[in-house]
């Protein structure tokens, strides 16, 4: 059963020297084992949502309450917050800074002050959840873009996160690298329980998830279902995100007067109805 973790209540942004607000009132629930998707054109918001999240930045108004912690308020506990829910960021290269992945994975344990016995076995727990075991003793820079994003997560893991946000974690990656990637932190959510919010562009990598939250101009504009969501093609257009192809397909179709559904989004959908009209 979900319950919420993370609240978010009336909280608003503003960097400092802009008069623009990066967030304007956003109020939202996130709860545990979800998978969500964050989208939104540049200036958005999504990243600074993300960053509030993780307690790198605290809302100017508002709170933000993260498992009983409220953000800002008890600021003196960000790292237990930052603990509970990780970061992973969009380039890999950035975050690794250790000679080998087990030493990079052990980095934000040692920071925890945990045992060493601990250690190794909560390292070999989180690279066997990554499928990088193998790769305990390598050096980072011989790894490929996916698999050192896989480290990165792996070092998020090791601290047992209850949440991990992925800010645009697969945009510098190859289409190998970031299917790696998302089949990780899938497996994450589906067998861990863990809640994924992942930040990105791509629609087709929404698909994977069971909430998307579309934002503009530091505003919610859109949150539900996926298929509820990527229905809104008009309003996705207008502020300059395109939907998954087979949506689009589809729509397409749809005004050359095939009857096909409203609510197609995945590929697998649309071949399905395309299958009626032979």
């Amino acid at each position: 059963m979900m319950k919420p973790y993370i609240q978010l209540k009336n909280i608003t942004y503003c960097y400092p020297n802009n008069s623009h607000l990066a967030i304007n009132n956003i109020s939202m629930t996130i709860y545990t084992h979800q998978f969500i998707s964050i989208l939104g054109p540049n200036g958005s918001g999504k990243s600074t949502l993300a960053k509030i999240l993780n307690g790198l930045l605290f809302c100017d108004e508002g709170v933000v309450i993260v498992d009983a912690i409220q953000l800002p308020e008890e600021r003196e506990q960000i790292w237990e917050v930052r603990k509970l829910v990780g970061m992973v960021f969009q380039n890999p290269d950035n975050q690794l800074i250790a000679n080998t992945v087990e030493e990079d994975v052990a980095f934000g344990l040692e920071n925890q002050g945990i045992s060493i016995d601990k250690m190794r076995i909560r390292i070999d727990e989180a690279l066997d959840k990554v499928g990088l075991t193998s790769y305990k003793t390598v050096e980072p820079h011989h790894l490929s873009g996916g698999q050192k994003q896989k480290v990165a997560i792996a070092g998020i893991i090791a601290m047992k996160p209850k949440v991990i946000i992925l800010d645009e974690a697969t945009s510098m990656l190859d289409p190998k690298g970031r299917k790696e990637v998302l089949q990780t932190v899938k497996q994450l959510n589906e067998n861990e329980n863990i809640t994924i919010i992942q930040i990105t562009h791509d629609m087709q990598e929404t698909l994977l998830s069971d909430r998307i939250i579309v934002m503009n101009n530091g505003e919610l504009l859109l949150d539900g279902p996926p298929k509820k969501v990527l229905s809104k093609r008009e309003l996705l257009h207008s502020i300059g995100l395109d939907v998954p192809l087979a949506s689009e397909l589809a729509d397409r179709l749809r005004e050359k007067g095939f009857p096909f559904s409203e609510d197609i989004v995945t590929e697998e959908e649309l071949v399905r109805e395309l299958w009626t009209f032979l």
